[in-house]
């Protein structure tokens, strides 16, 4: 699915903005502006079952915060054998 920046308002759109404030409030020091300015500037975007966000040796471009859902990191060595390293 494509990235969006959210205009829905209502409490159940806000909840990931709220959840990220909250972690980011338990990890470092910074005001409430500073968060809420921080937030504003983060997108919500879903994506498919099984996509692709990463592959070896591309440079990532964002930081991603999961809300909902899961991740798995897997790699594939040389021999094509897939091994999960975090889920």
């Amino acid at each position: 699915m494509d990235s969006f920046r959210s205009t829905d308002t209502s409490p159940s759109a806000l909840l990931p903005t709220v959840a990220l404030k909250n972690i980011l409030k338990q990890l470092i020091q910074s005001s409430d502006e500073g968060l809420t300015d921080f937030t504003n500037r983060c997108t919500v975007t879903s994506y498919e079952k099984n996509q692709v966000l990463s592959t070896v040796g591309s440079i990532p471009d964002a930081v991603y915060f999961i809300y909902q859902g899961m991740i798995r990191v897997m790699l594939t060595d040389h021999k094509g054998v897939e091994h999960t390293i975090h889920f």
